[in-house]
């Protein structure tokens, strides 16, 4: 089974039974076909293992503002196996994109956004890591 993949917008690392690793490419032009590519490769990747998600955006992606109109997990049907995600918005733009975002199509499974990515790391590590007492 492969450990890593990529789509014209993001690099996918499987970087522990538990864990995929979501980074999208410098300048990045973030569309729906896009999401969608990113989110086949992931279940190429995993299946429905139960995962967490590091997604890390970086300051100068664009988000086409037609992206916000749809819940993409939903019409990729790409929620099996999800525990939690934790998203990296290394710009004040696209934090303020992502947590409208997602205010506006919550999901089944939790999701913080972070400005460091050792504080996401962090979170998804104490709340949702393998090491966790059930």
């Amino acid at each position: 089974m492969p450990t890593s993949s990529a789509t014209p917008l993001a690099d996918l690392t499987r970087v522990s039974p538990e864990r995929v690793e979501v980074r999208f490419k410098p300048a990045a032009f973030i569309n729906a076909a896009g999401i969608a590519a990113i989110m086949q490769e992931r279940v190429k990747l995993c299946g429905t293992d139960p995962i967490t998600i590091l997604m890390v955006l970086p300051p100068d992606a664009e988000i086409d503002l037609a992206v916000m109109a749809a819940d993409h997990y939903k019409a990729n049907k790409s929620t099996d196996g999800l525990k939690a995600m934790a998203i990296v918005a290394e710009s004040s733009m696209s934090e303020l994109l992502v947590k409208l975002y997602f205010a506006y199509f919550p999901q089944g499974f939790p999701i913080s956004i972070f400005l460091q990515e050792d504080e996401a790391k962090a979170w998804l590590d104490a709340d949702f890591g393998a090491k966790r007492k059930a």
